[in-house]
C-alpha cells in the first residue's frame, strides 16, 4: 500500500479537516466493499463450476459402482460359491470399505479448507494500521 504525503496548511480549519477525513473514510469503505464483492463473486463462480463437475462425476460414479457391484456379485457368488448371496455380501463389504475411505478423505479436505475472504481481511488490517499511524502522529 503506497503512503501518501499530505501537506498541511496551518490556516486550514478543523471543520475542513474533518470533512476531508469523512471523504477519505467514505472512499476507503467504498473500496473495501468493492473488493469484498469482487472476491465473493469470484468464489461463488468457482464454487458453482466445481459443484457442477462434482455432480456429474457423482452421477457417473454411481452408475459405475452399480455395474461393478453386480459384476462382483456374479463373479464371487455364482463363480466361486455357486450362490448369489455370498457374492452380494462380499461386493457390499467392498463398497462399504471404499465408501468409508472416501468419506474420511473428503472430511479431511473440508476440515482444512479456509472459507474466508483473505484479501479483504488483509486490506482491512492494513487500513487499521494506517489509521492508527495517522492518529498517532
Amino acid at each position: 500500500m503506497a503512503t501518501r504525503v499530505v501537506q498541511i496548511d496551518p490556516n486550514v480549519r478543523v471543520s475542513d479537516l474533518v470533512g476531508r477525513l469523512g471523504d477519505d473514510s467514505q472512499r476507503l469503505i467504498s473500496g473495501q466493499t468493492r473488493l469484498a464483492k469482487l472476491e465473493m463473486g469470484e468464489s461463488v463462480h468457482v464454487g458453482a463450476r466445481g459443484a457442477l463437475w462434482l455432480a456429474l462425476g457423482f452421477g457417473m460414479g454411481v452408475i459405475a459402482l452399480v455395474a461393478v457391484t453386480v459384476l462382483l456379485t456374479v463373479v464371487f457368488g455364482n463363480g466361486i460359491f455357486g450362490r448369489a448371496w455370498p457374492g452380494a455380501l462380499i461386493a457390499g463389504g467392498i463398497d462399504l470399505g471404499a465408501g468409508a475411505v472416501l468419506i474420511i478423505v473428503g472430511s479431511r479436505v473440508l476440515k482444512h479448507t479456509r472459507y474466508t475472504l483473505g484479501e479483504s481481511r488483509e486490506e482491512l488490517r492494513q487500513t487499521a494500521s494506517w489509521i492508527s499511524r495517522q492518529t498517532a502522529s
